[in-house]
């Protein structure tokens, strides 16, 4: 694990199927990204993050993950791998229990366990061994909450923390008790609890916190589907809350009975300043390739569980693009035509419009097309796409243009449609947006790459438009399925596409935040809209997932 979690942080691992950075997890497919096998790899890998973002260790673990990745220094690697070695038991039996739970009946739990894990045996034993901490709980709900709140209390220790704040540039692990790491505060939590314990938490819970119709709700869900999606829905926030939080202080109590310091329940968040300093100091959070995002609403349980899925990049492709960068100026304007794609009846020319950032992370470039694209400013740069298949791998050609006067040329000399595919970073840049967005709004059929984070620009979009209409539909390109978001602005007589590639448990997850946050009269599911806009669609998503190495959701300076 230590090698693969190494390399993914030095170089970027895309060839598994999911892992977890401690900032981003990475998602790779085969051939249908809708199934439910890949709906649990992104489900496996958001509970990583939950749970790092819900605790003072996994914020410790973000804290050196950054600092390692921006800086390469062996002092934050041998600190990081001392740390994940020693969480790596609690980690997993986390994500495989709850990805599998929440995927599997309400009859038979343990169905998912046969089903979902036959690919991946070397997780059965997280699976068990959650199972042996739940011993005498009944019904998905409860077995739910009892191992989150216990497994939180076990990352929440409070004298690694001390240490981290009195000195994380040369933290000594040696100097911290060993009974203090997570692994270890597992295994004395495991000899205290029982069947007795358990009952003697949840009885007292039913008694206190509970009406005659919660409490029947929680009984029926045992055993039926309807009642444990009921007591999911909002109505009920506020009695899992604080289901959590009282199995929590039980926990706290018994680790706190064994001399073992823990914070109570969200404490963990009034140190996230003094670790995001600690980080910034490491190296600029303004100057940093892998960026935090400020979660606004921090206590708000259901949003922060929602919001980690901004975290996820999904790969199209399991290695960078062979791709080479031309300036269409250099190329005489009688071939031009030649840079056309589509068949008959979908025919044009495709630009995009990409940072330079963005082209040298997404493609394999040659050592004088890097230098040209690195000797350019950092303004996104407008350009022609199209590819092509060489010996079975895809390869792409990119044709700057640098006025744009060239477009109208384009556009006069072809006479056949020009599609244009913005990302919605490029709209953040002043001259930029000066310079070019008036000519692609005339000249093009254009949409928008969303690729900032949805929790945080969702919202402003949303006031910018008239009406708001969204849906998740699903393509096949190449004999792959894949999903993406769609959503259409309308305002006045203008209309606008944008496009929002991700996985389908991530889809899953915005959706019900629109649903749950924006949804109104206003911001709209439909899914007939796609009807009027189903030639742009075909063909600006069967360019981005032929012609794209992976998707995620990036961030401003302001969203820190």
């Amino acid at each position: 694990m230590k090698k693969k979690l190494e390399t993914l942080l030095l170089e970027g691992d895309t060839k598994g199927t999911g892992i977890y950075d401690n900032i981003n997890w990475h998602v790779h497919f085969e051939d249908d990204n809708t199934s439910d096998n890949s709906k649990l790899i992104s489900l496996h890998e958001s509970f990583h993050s939950y749970l790092n973002n819900s605790t003072i260790y996994g914020l410790i673990l973000k804290i050196y993950t950054y600092s390692f990745k921006e800086t390469s220094d062996a002092k934050y690697k041998e600190i990081l791998f001392s740390l994940i070695e020693k969480c790596t038991l609690v980690h997993e039996v986390f994500a495989t229990y709850l990805s599998i739970s929440v995927m599997s009946p309400i009859h038979n739990y343990n169905d998912g366990k046969i089903a979902l894990l036959e690919g991946y045996r070397e997780y059965y034993q997280y699976y068990d061994k959650a199972n042996e901490l739940l011993k005498g709980i009944e019904g998905k709900y409860l077995r739910q909450h009892c191992l989150t709140s216990l497994l939180r209390a076990i990352l929440q220790d409070k004298s690694i923390l001390d240490k981290v704040l009195i000195n994380a540039q040369d933290l000594d692990l040696n100097k911290i008790e060993k009974a203090a790491f997570p692994n270890a505060r597992l295994a004395v939590i495991q000899q205290e609890i029982n069947n007795g314990f358990w009952e003697d938490v949840l009885t007292t819970f039913f008694v206190n916190y509970t009406n005659e119709e919660e409490f029947a709700l929680i009984q029926n869900s045992k055993i039926e589907d309807k009642s444990y999606k009921d007591l999911i829905q909002p109505k009920y926030d506020l009695l899992s809350e604080n289901l959590y939080a009282f199995i929590y202080e039980e926990v706290k109590s018994v680790l706190d009975k064994n001399k073992k310091s823990t914070l109570d329940f969200n404490e963990h968040l009034e140190f996230i300043n003094d670790l995001l300093g600690i980080a910034n100091r490491n190296y600029s959070l303004k100057q940093s390739k892998n960026p935090f995002v400020k979660n606004p609403n921090p206590e708000n349980l259901e949003f922060s569980i929602l919001s980690n899925f901004q975290n996820e990049i999904f790969y199209i492709t399991t290695s960078l693009i062979r791709a080479h960068f031309l300036i269409l100026s250099k190329i005489k304007m009688e071939n031009w035509e030649l840079l056309r794609v589509g068949t008959i009846s979908y025919e044009h020319f495709f630009i995009v419009v990409r940072t330079p950032k963005s082209l040298l992370s997404q493609y394999l470039f040659s050592e004088d097309d890097k230098k040209k694209i690195e000797s350019l400013n950092l303004q996104p740069l407008v350009m022609i796409r199209r590819s092509a298949l060489i010996n079975g791998q895809r390869e792409i050609e990119f044709f700057l243009i640098t006025h744009p006067n060239e477009i109208f040329l384009l556009k006069k000399k072809a006479n056949i449609k020009v599609v244009c595919n913005i990302s919605l970073k490029s709209f953040f840049y002043k001259k930029w947006y000066e310079t070019w967005f008036k000519t692609l709004k005339n000249q093009t059929i254009y949409s928008v790459l969303f690729n900032l984070t949805p929790f945080v620009h969702l919202a402003q979009l949303k006031s910018q438009f008239d009406k708001f209409y969204y849906q998740t539909a699903t393509m096949i390109v190449e004999n792959k399925k894949y999903n993406t978001i769609l959503l259409y602005g309308r305002q006045g007589n203008e209309s606008l596409l944008f496009v929002m590639p991700c996985s389908t448990t991530t889809a899953s997850s915005i959706n019900y935040y629109i649903q749950q946050n924006l949804a109104d009269d206003k911001f709209i599911f439909d899914k007939s809209f796609s009807s009027e806009v189903s030639w742009q669609v075909v063909v600006t998503m069967g360019h981005l997932f032929r012609e794209e190495h992976y998707f995620d959701f990036q961030v401003l300076p302001n969203d820190y």
